[in-house]
């Protein structure tokens, strides 16, 4: 006869499911952030995706993303570790 998991197994999955979400954010959004900027700060020509919002010059603009893309990585996805910690402890 196969136990049934016990209630706790419960409150481990959001924090699991959240932190799978912010690294697959942090991962994919990461990467298609430089792809797009790639060719704009180079001088070859290419023009600023229409579709990701400016602030101001192209070096703030970067400098934002860049910030949210750091903020999530070492901020957030370590809260969330500590999360699914206290909920794997409890």
């Amino acid at each position: 006869m196969v136990r049934p998991l016990p209630a706790c197994a419960d409150d481990v999955r959001p924090p699991a499911l959240v932190l799978t979400l912010l690294v697959a954010t942090v991962v994919v959004g990461n990467r298609a952030l430089w792809k797009s900027l790639d060719g704009v700060g180079g001088g070859q020509g290419a023009v600023f995706p229409f579709w990701l919002p400016q602030f101001g010059s192209l070096g703030r603009t970067v400098t934002f993303y860049a910030m949210v893309f750091d903020f999530a990585t070492y901020v957030v996805i370590p809260g969330t570790l500590f999360w699914l910690g206290y909920a794997l402890g409890r």
